[in-house]
């Protein structure tokens, strides 16, 4: 069983997670708008990923007892001024939402929730593939 604060903040990594898969659906939407099939595809992996990061920590949500709460996902971009911005937004983003990521596995720490820091979806190890 988790603690209500871990709960909440893990529901919104949840989210943060959807948001990323989003965010990357929208860049490969435009992508493939632009004729740019190669980009549009690697996007759509990185939407892939993102799914499976929400997905794992749902599931670790209900696992241990806690209400797993959809928060409403917050609208994508859909047009970047340049495919060299969509990978620029990309690291941005990649850097943004580890550092939240750092913060939960940190909150989980200090509030002694083992289960919580050692969950595989949420090691410091997790991979996050760097941008090309």
């Amino acid at each position: 069983m988790i603690g209500k604060k871990i709960a909440e903040e893990l529901n919104k990594q949840v989210n943060r997670e959807f948001y990323s898969a989003y965010f990357y659906l929208s860049m490969s939407a435009y992508s493939d708008f632009l004729g740019l099939k190669g980009f549009a595809n690697w996007f759509i992996q990185k939407n892939k990923e993102e799914t499976q990061h929400a997905m794992k920590i749902y599931k670790y949500i209900l696992d241990q007892g806690a209400q797993m709460k959809l928060l409403p996902v917050e609208q994508p971009p859909s047009m970047f001024d340049s495919p060299l911005a969509m990978f620029e937004n990309t690291l941005i983003h990649e850097q943004t939402v580890t550092q939240q990521f750092n913060e939960l596995v940190d909150l989980a720490a200090a509030k002694k929730d083992h289960a919580t820091h050692i969950f595989s979806g949420l090691s410091p190890n997790r991979s996050r593939k760097k941008p090309p």
